[in-house]
């Protein structure tokens, strides 16, 4: 159980009350307040009141999608960070929430450990962050990744799908174990190298393999200069 001074207020967006009980007794037992919503519309309303530090947000949902959700929360100036739990294990689907800054993705049924560690990891990172990954350029990039322990023995080959300044989503051969430390060594196809030390964020199904966000840790101004240029519109 976490102390009360990194107790937190979330909301669980879902229509699904066997799947709110869940995710609200998880995070109740971590110590954090958790608030419940049904349906976009009114989870807009309460975000529209202030004071979360989380939001859960189902993607199908009874009156508007999680889409929808996002892309609103996206006109305000700070809106809470948003863990997107979802039945839709595709990467179009994965893709498009990312896009529209949600700041982690959970494919359904997922576990109780993966659920803890993905709120954990967001909720570290806070709103601020989330609101600078929304702004941050990003760009859909195909190429290859290999993926090794910091001790520099690789763990897995896959391909890179997606980039932005502060991370990368990448569909790998192999699960690894969300808030792990590892190094990312990818080639993008049009000539990008690059190789960082990262954290695993979240993971996921994707429709070849295994798809995982993850977060550049400790990355030089040599290597945020070269991913801005990169990732430049005109680029």
């Amino acid at each position: 159980m976490v102390d009360s001074s990194k107790a937190r207020r979330v909301l669980v967006v879902d229509d699904e009350p066997d799947l709110q009980t869940l995710i609200g007794q998880v995070l109740w037992g971590e110590g954090h307040e958790v608030e419940f919503a049904a349906a976009g519309l009114p989870a807009l309303g309460r975000v529209e009141l202030g004071g979360l530090d989380l939001v859960v947000l189902d993607l199908v949902l009874p009156d508007i999608d999680g889409y929808v959700v996002l892309d609103r929360l996206r006109e305000r100036s700070a809106p809470p960070p948003v863990l997107v739990v979802s039945g839709r294990a595709d990467y179009g689907s994965c893709a498009k929430a990312l896009r529209l800054g949600a700041a982690g993705y959970l494919v359904k049924p997922f576990s109780v450990r993966d659920l803890l560690a993905a709120c954990q990891t967001i909720l570290e990172g806070g709103a601020e962050h989330a609101a600078e990954r929304r702004r941050a350029p990003r760009q859909m990039v195909t190429g290859e990744v290999r993926v090794l322990g910091l001790d520099g023995e690789q763990l897995t080959l896959g391909e890179l799908v997606d980039l932005s300044p502060g991370g990368a989503q990448v569909n790998l051969g192999a699960p690894l174990q969300p808030r792990a430390g590892v190094r990312l060594s990818l080639h993008a196809s049009d000539g990008l190298d690059f190789d960082v030390e990262s954290r695993i964020a979240w993971r996921g199904l994707a429709s070849r393999g295994f798809a995982h966000g993850l977060g550049f840790v400790n990355l030089t101004s040599e290597h945020e200069g070269r991913l801005l240029r990169y990732l430049e519109p005109s680029a």
